[in-house]
């Protein structure tokens, strides 16, 4: 549900989209024949619409409306975490 408020053309979806951060790429000016810049290149970095973002609430929703403990989710993502060669100064819990 939550995908699809975000996926399709929506009142949410161009809100969200709305507050994507766009900035420069340095280092990639493409010339034309001329010699003169052919676009500015741009990067749009759309946070809040991204996959990630959207798994992220669907699990802090789903961990609430469970009733369970605040510490799950962390638990439940810690066991990755010791099991693979990440140093533990890393692991978010």
């Amino acid at each position: 549900m939550l995908l699809a408020l975000v996926a399709i053309d929506n009142p949410v979806a161009r809100f969200a989209n709305g507050l994507a951060v766009t900035f420069p790429w340095p280092g990639v000016e493409v010339l034309g024949v001329d010699g003169r810049p052919l676009k500015p290149a741009v990067f749009q970095f759309n946070w809040l619409t991204a996959t990630g973002t959207v798994v992220l609430v669907a699990g802090l929703i789903s961990t609430a409306a469970l009733r369970l403990p605040a510490a799950s989710p962390c638990a439940s993502t810690a066991w990755p975490w010791r099991e693979s060669a990440v140093p533990r100064s890393l692991s978010p819990c």
